[in-house]
């Protein structure tokens, strides 16, 4: 892999992130139409971290432990898909908890009792987005060859990885997806004008548009062999 190549990744990266921003503000715009601005900035925080940012971050986690740029498997452990799947979901996190904070007193304005169906989605997705960064916190050890020690959590697969990987992998889907319906919910609840409905839906249709892509190309690789270059280790035993 050399520097251009990453030059050329790391500008495309910036494009997707500066873009992405410019349309959620023109989204959040039009969505909060007649009402106030902090209904406007909540629209566009959303819009721009659950429509934008983390699923272009999972998309990166799941199909880009491999570039086309490349020579695997003599090359292995690329970073650039850690290095943006944490930026763009910090990032994420970070501007969709502004985006509570933006409309905070306005739903809670009648007490708890009174936050409507589109509010309780938001703030489960919210909470579970969080409880993956700190479920990451609990992933063990790294171990391999390029480690201090050999002998780690992942290198080993130790039943504690395996836990981590299946509950981090399926509950980041699976608050993407609950997120989704949120962002549509508050569409309908600002009595969203078609144009922007119809944008959310190329958003969403975009990225699943790149995951079938993706996945059809081959494009997924294990992360075990992406990082060593070799499957990992059957239940119980050691690479």
């Amino acid at each position: 892999m050399d520097d251009r190549a990453r030059r050329r990744r790391t500008c495309v990266m910036l494009l997707i992130v500066a873009g992405g921003g410019v349309l959620a503000a023109g989204l959040g715009r039009l969505v909060a139409g007649a009402l106030s601005p902090a209904h406007a900035a909540h629209a566009a925080l959303m819009i721009y971290a659950w429509g934008i940012l983390l699923p272009a971050g999972a998309i990166v986690a799941r199909y880009f432990k491999v570039t086309r740029d490349q020579d695997f498997p003599r090359e292995t452990d690329n970073r650039f898909w850690w290095t943006w799947h944490r930026v763009l979901q910090t990032a994420g996190l970070l501007l969709a908890t502004l985006g509570l904070a933006t409309i905070w007193s306005i739903s809670t304005a009648g007490g708890a009792g009174a936050m409507t169906a589109h509010g309780r989605l938001g703030l489960t997705a919210l909470a579970l987005g969080w409880l993956q960064v700190a479920g990451a916190l609990l992933r063990g050890t790294m171990g391999g060859p390029t480690d201090t020690r050999l002998r780690g959590d992942h290198y080993d697969m130790t039943p504690r990885r395996r836990l981590f990987e299946a509950l981090h992998k399926t509950g980041g889907w699976l608050t993407l997806a609950l997120a989704v319906v949120a962002l549509i919910s508050g569409m309908v609840l600002a009595d969203a004008p078609d144009l922007a409905l119809a944008a959310l839906g190329g958003l969403i249709g975009l990225h699943l548009a790149a995951v079938v892509h993706c996945a059809c190309t081959g494009r997924w690789t294990d992360t075990y062999r992406a990082i060593w270059g070799h499957p990992a280790p059957r239940h119980g035993a050691q690479p």
